[in-house]
């Protein structure tokens, strides 16, 4: 499914395309056919009319009825005329039925055959002659006749039959078509209400950074900006914004360093680095009086080797993902506790859970659509700090919920100083061994 929803808007549209072409195509063939088999409709209505003239004269005959008006010539010519008009009916089917065609050919020729006889043998009977002529070939004639006209009809029929084969195929057609043009439109609207969604993600996100005080941090905005126009599909315009940014960042890192060896004095001449580090404890209070619906427990008291602007940009992340899935009067609750040269920073947040999606993206936060997992993936790249997010239950509480945890490197302690001698190192060696 994801794969479905992850295709081109490129290749949804080639899908639409395709589906609305068959769609059409379908159904144009399928009116093609409709008109075919209206034609046999009309075919078989006058194949029983000029029949039934050609009947009515052979009737008449047999029963040397020599005034009635179906011995007529004028009669004659008008079924001939009739059957010639079905030969032009039937044109359009001569590719489609060709049996049917030679056929109707036949027909015609012996209807013609047959009221020539059939005046041979009237005209003399007319003037009071020939009136016990053998009608031997007349019935012969009628006999052909029937028998074209009953094969004519099976083939008309065998023509409709398959055309209606032909139709139900173009149904078939037509009903892909409409499915895959459905499917494309869907997908367009589930993309589009993806795309809101991680728009109003973006915008949520960029007033909870407003509201934190966070907006003039130059990582988290530069993250925010480069997800969302990756979100709008530009990815080379958010690589190209994400360079422009650090050169800019850069930059004024750099234009601050000069400055300030500007105004050092010209005397000094080397100087002590020092290592950022931030009070655990007083970070706590930070985020305290920042968030609601947060409280810290068992908060150990170490120094954290990070800076404080690193470390509450980090742990606030954290805490503004988890406060996403708050419900109630549940609270974020926050613990530490020391493993050797480290500190584990825990959150957990009961009675609420990651999805599938997420968990699935911890093996490439990268490319998560969730922006705070994003942030934090950012943030912590190239530091020596390590985070995990899961569904854990509670040892205290035996309660499900959302856990995150982060391993800081934390400042070691000092060993207090005991005592100073202060001596000739005879007298500091004869001390110590006494």
């Amino acid at each position: 499914m994801k794969k479905l929803l992850n295709i081109s808007m490129s290749k949804i549209l080639l899908t639409c395309g395709v589906g609305l072409l068959i769609t059409v195509g379908g159904f144009w063939h399928h009116q093609v056919n409709q008109n075919y088999l209206s034609t046999i409709h009309v075919m078989n209505q006058g194949l029983g009319t000029c029949f039934g003239r050609i009947n009515q004269s052979f009737t008449a005959m047999m029963i040397k009825d020599v005034r009635s008006p179906y011995l007529d010539k004028g009669f004659s010519q008008l079924t001939n005329a009739c059957l010639e008009e079905l030969k032009t009916i039937f044109k359009p089917l001569e590719n489609k039925i060709l049996k049917a065609s030679e056929v109707l050919n036949k027909l015609n020729s012996e209807s013609i055959w047959f009221h020539e006889k059939l005046g041979k043998i009237h005209s003399p009977m007319l003037l009071g002659q020939g009136l016990d002529t053998s009608l031997s070939p007349i019935k012969e004639r009628y006999a052909s006749i029937e028998e074209l006209k009953v094969s004519l009809a099976d083939e008309l029929d065998n023509g409709r039959h398959r055309l209606q084969q032909i139709q139900f195929s173009d149904e078939v057609i037509m009903g892909t078509g409409i499915l895959l043009f459905v499917l494309g439109l869907g997908l367009i609207s589930v993309q589009e209400v993806r795309t809101l969604r991680k728009r109003s993600e973006a915008e949520k996100m960029a007033v909870g950074l407003v509201k934190n005080n966070q907006a003039y941090v130059g990582a988290m905005v530069d993250t925010l900006i480069t997800k969302a126009l990756i979100d709008q599909g530009l990815v080379v315009t958010a690589q190209i914004f994400k360079d422009y940014h650090e050169s800019i960042l850069e930059g004024m890192t750099t234009k601050q360093i000069l400055d300030a060896e500007i105004d050092e004095p010209v005397t000094q001449t080397t100087a002590i680095k020092e290592e950022p580090k931030t009070s655990l404890v007083d970070m706590t209070s930070v985020l305290k009086n920042i968030h609601q619906g947060f409280e810290a427990s068992e908060i150990v008291d170490t120094d954290l080797k990070i800076g404080p602007e690193e470390c509450g940009q980090i742990l606030s992340a954290a805490i503004q993902k988890l406060s996403e899935r708050r419900i109630d009067e549940n609270k974020i609750e926050m613990s530490s506790e020391l493993a050797g040269d480290r500190c584990l920073v825990n959150f957990f947040l009961a009675s609420s859970a990651f999805n599938s999606e997420e968990l699935e993206s911890k093996d490439n936060l990268e490319k998560t659509s969730d922006p705070y997992l994003l942030i934090l993936f950012e943030m912590t790249k190239g530091l020596d700090i390590s985070w995990n997010f899961e569904n854990t239950i509670d040892k205290k509480t035996d309660q499900l919920g959302m856990s995150m945890n982060f391993n800081f490197p934390r400042e070691a302690k000092v060993k207090n100083l005991i005592s100073v001698v202060k001596g000739k190192k005879r007298d500091i060696v004869r001390s110590m061994v006494n």
